[in-house]
């Protein structure tokens, strides 16, 4: 019976390794999100404390190694929420996941650079993390928390931004 048993086992890990090895991450993919969040300028009244909200597009290219991911992608996106014209947001993301069959969850690093289109451009360096899952082999939804807590524009302008994504995308 013991015999039995242990093979049984041995046979249902093979199986569901096999099965979670058939998803590949590897490829380029494009798709689009929608979030919310803050942003504060430490030094400009007229940026302090704003909810924002995000909408955009993204591109990217991941490779899977099996227990590994990695990938880079590029994130634009439209902000609302500083109170007058509506601002651009470009992400540079590095991204490191983990590879556990059709879920994904990852870490990331990414350059921000955010404008809000009334004279006022920051930058910096900031971090994220998320998860993907795949639907199947060409569609995949996730959520995305993205912090840049030292934005910053050379002159004196200084900020945080944070959002939480959802994001729909399409790999190719």
């Amino acid at each position: 019976m013991t015999k039995f048993s242990l093979t049984a086992v041995a046979v249902l890990i093979g199986f569901s390794t096999a099965a979670a090895a058939q998803e590949d991450w590897t490829g380029p993919y494009a798709g689009v999100q929608l979030g919310a969040g803050t942003f504060d300028s430490e030094n400009r009244a007229s940026l302090n404390d704003r909810s924002i909200t995000t909408y955009g597009v993204h591109v990217g290219y991941q490779h899977d190694l099996g227990n590994v991911v990695l990938g880079g992608e590029l994130q634009l996106d439209r902000i609302d929420g500083f109170g007058g014209p509506t601002g651009d947001s470009i992400l540079i993301k590095g991204r490191v996941g983990y590879d556990f069959g059709k879920i994904q969850p990852y870490a990331m690093v990414t350059h921000h650079d955010v404008d809000d289109n009334d004279g006022v451009g920051v930058d910096g360096i900031g971090y994220g993390v998320g998860v993907e899952y795949m639907v199947n082999d060409k569609i995949r939804v996730g959520a995305e928390y993205l912090g840049t807590p030292e934005l910053d524009d050379g002159q004196g302008v200084d900020g945080d931004h944070s959002t939480f994504q959802l994001r729909l995308s399409y790999g190719f």
